[in-house]
C-alpha cells in the first residue's frame, strides 16, 4: 500500500503564511467550523517534523522542505485513506468529501501526486475501497500465462491438468476437474449423481438456509427440490441437529456448504447420510485447504466443488473445480461439462498416439453427444493463473490468518454488541472473508453498512438465501421455520480479509468499526 506522506497546507485565510501546521495548530480561521475542520486535516500529518505553511492561496509554492503546498483545508485523513491506492499514479482526479470553504485542490505531494477538485461534490464513484477481495498479478502468473500463449493452445491442456492434479492432491482426492465456475462445478456434480443413481425429477436435496444462491439454484436447474435446513448461530454452517427431521422418502443428497472458510461439522452430517443412504456434495466454493479434524475439505463427499472466482481463496477470474475419488463419476462430469459429448473424446489430445481402428473409433464418435450437457469449460489461461497462485498459497494463507487475528484481537472489546467469528475445535478457518453480526438490539445493520461504505470499507451481506425475492416467490416467507438464518439475514455482514490487505488496511477497518460503535452508544 502506498505510504501516507506529510503534507503542508496553505489556505484561503485558514492558515497564515509561515504558521506551523501540526496536530496542535489547526490554523487561524475565525470561523469555528473551519478551524475544527482544519484540525481534522492537520491530523493527517504523519511525519513528526512540523511543516511550515507557505500561505498565499492559489499562488502557494514549495515550502522549502520538499513538500509542495496543498491549497485545501478540506482534505481529511479519511479521504486520503480512501484514495490511498491511487496515490502512486499521477493525474488521478477525485472529489473532496468535505464541504467546508471554497475551491480546493492538492497541487502535489512529495512523490504521490493526486488532484482534488470541487470539495462540495460527492465522492467519485471510481474511488478505491478496502474491498472484500483482491487480486495481484504476479510475475510468475504473467510467466505462466505467456507460456500458454506461446504454446498456441488455450483449450484445456497440460496447464489445466497440472492445476487439477494439484488441487485434487491438496484436498485428499484422486481426481480434479476444472470448469468455468463453482456454480458449474455444483451443476455437473449433481447432474452426474442424478444420472448415475437414477434419481427422478422432484427428488430432494438438502441445502443450508444460509448460503450463496447458487447452492440452491443448481438443485432447481437439475429439476430437483431444495429442502432447507437452518444453520448454526456461531459458525453459520448447516446445523447437524436440524438435519434429520428434514429428511423424507424423496431425499437423495445433502449439500453442506463450508461458509467463508469455515468447514461444516462433518462427522454428524456423514453419520446422518450413512444412516439414510444419502450422497454428499460438498459446496466448498468459499473454502480451500482448510481441514476438519485433520481431513481436508472436498474429500468428505462423493464430490467436492470449489470456486476460483474473484475474491475467493484462489482467484483465476472465472473458474471452478470438482474433486472426487470416483473415476466413473469423473468421466460423466467431463461429458456433462462438454455438451454431453461422448467421453471417448473430451480434450483435443485424447486421440494422441492412436492409429488404425482405434483412431477411427475416436474420429467416428468425437462428435457424438450421448446426454444433455453444458458448455462449462475453462481455458489454459485461467489454469495458469491458478497454478501461479498455488505457489503462493502458504503466504496467502498466513496473510489471511494475520488479518483475522488482528480483527479478533482489536474488536473483542465490542463483545455483546458485535459477534465475531468463532473457530470450531480441531478445525482450520480459511477466512475467505471476515463475518460480523450486529448483536446490539439498539443498532441496525443498515446503519453500520452505510457508515462503513461511506468510509471506503466494502461490505457484503452474509449470504442471505430464503429472503431472496425469487425464493420468497417460490417458497413463501420461511423466516419462522428457519429463525437463525432469518436473524442473520437481518444482522450479519462481512468485510475483507484477503492477502492483498495490508496491516494498515485492517487497522483502518477496525478503526471504522470502533468509531461506529463509539458514536452509537
Amino acid at each position: 500500500m502506498a505510504r501516507m506522506v506529510p503534507v503542508a497546507f496553505a489556505g484561503n485565510g485558514v492558515c497564515s503564511p509561515g504558521s506551523v501546521i501540526s496536530r496542535e495548530c489547526p490554523g487561524e480561521s475565525p470561523d469555528p467550523a473551519v478551524a475544527a475542520h482544519q484540525t481534522e486535516c492537520a491530523n493527517i500529518v504523519r511525519d513528526p517534523r512540523k511543516r511550515k505553511c507557505p500561505g498565499g492561496g492559489a499562488d502557494a509554492g514549495r515550502n522549502g522542505s520538499g513538500v509542495e503546498a496543498i491549497d485545501c483545508h478540506n482534505t481529511s485523513r479519511e479521504y486520503l485513506h480512501r484514495h490511498r491506492h491511487s496515490l502512486p499514479r499521477s493525474g488521478v482526479k477525485s472529489l473532496c468529501p468535505r464541504g467546508v470553504g471554497g475551491p480546493a485542490r492538492i497541487i502535489s505531494q512529495t512523490d504521490f501526486p493526486i488532484q482534488i477538485v470541487n470539495p462540495t461534490s460527492t465522492i467519485n464513484a471510481a474511488r478505491q475501497q478496502i474491498g472484500v477481495g483482491g487480486f495481484r498479478t504476479s510475475a510468475r502468473a504473467k510467466e505462466l500465462v505467456m507460456q500458454v500463449l506461446d504454446s498456441n493452445r488455450i483449450t484445456s491442456g497440460p496447464m489445466m491438468s497440472r492445476f487439477e492434479t494439484e488441487i485434487a492432491g491438496l484436498h485428499g482426492c484422486r481426481f480434479g476437474l476444472m470448469s468455468n465456475s463453482g456454480t458449474s462445478a455444483l451443476q455437473i456434480a449433481l447432474a452426474a449423481l442424478k444420472e448415475t443413481h437414477g434419481w427422478a425429477d422432484g427428488d430432494e436435496v438438502i441445502v443450508p438456509a444460509l448460503t450463496f444462491v447458487a447452492t440452491a439454484n443448481v438443485v432447481l436447474y437439475n429439476s430437483m427440490v431444495p429442502v432447507f435446513v437452518d444453520v448454526e448461530a456461531d459458525h453459520y454452517t448447516l446445523d447437524p441437529a436440524q438435519l434429520e427431521r428434514r429428511i423424507t422418502p424423496r431425499t437423495r443428497a445433502i449439500m453442506p456448504v463450508h461458509i467463508g472458510g469455515m468447514p461444516c461439522e462433518m462427522d454428524p452430517i456423514l453419520a446422518v447420510a450413512a444412516r439414510h443412504g444419502l450422497r454428499i456434495i460438498e459446496d466448498s466454493a468459499e473454502t480451500m485447504f482448510a481441514k476438519y479434524r485433520g481431513r481436508p475439505v472436498g474429500s468428505f463427499g462423493d464430490v467436492g466443488c470449489f470456486s476460483t472466482y474473484a475474491a475467493h481463496i484462489i482467484t483465476t477470474g472465472v473458474g471452478g473445480l470438482c474433486t472426487t475419488d470416483d473415476a466413473e463419476l469423473l468421466v460423466m462430469m467431463k461429458s456433462i461439462m462438454n455438451h454431453g459429448r461422448d467421453s471417448i473424446y473430451i480434450r483435443i489430445d485424447d486421440d494422441a498416439g492412436m492409429s488404425g481402428a482405434d483412431l477411427f473409433q475416436v474420429a467416428d464418435r468425437r462428435f457424438s453427444f450421448v446426454r444433455l450437457g453444458h458448455s462449462f469449460r475453462a481455458t489454459e489461461m485461467e489454469a495458469a493463473l491458478g497454478v501461479a497462485q498455488l505457489e503462493e498459497k502458504d503466504e496467502h494463507w498466513a496473510r489471511r490468518q494475520r488479518t483475522a487475528t488482528r480483527y479478533l484481537s482489536a474488536l473483542s472489546s465490542l463483545d455483546g454488541r458485535l459477534q465475531l467469528p468463532t473457530m470450531r475445535s480441531d478445525t482450520d478457518h480459511a477466512f475467505m472473508f471476515f463475518p460480523l453480526v450486529i448483536t446490539d438490539p439498539s443498532l441496525s445493520r443498515a446503519s453500520a453498512i452505510r457508515f462503513l461504505e461511506e468510509r471506503g470499507v466494502e461490505t457484503r451481506y452474509l449470504l442471505p438465501l430464503i429472503n431472496q425475492p425469487v425464493y420468497r416467490a417460490m417458497f413463501g416467507n420461511l423466516d419462522a421455520e428457519y429463525p437463525v438464518a432469518a436473524r442473520l439475514n437481518d444482522t450479519a455482514f462481512y468485510v475483507g480479509c484477503h492477502p492483498e490487505m495490508s496491516d494498515d488496511d485492517a487497522d483502518y477497518v477496525i478503526e471504522c468499526l470502533q468509531t461506529f460503535f463509539s458514536e452509537h452508544r
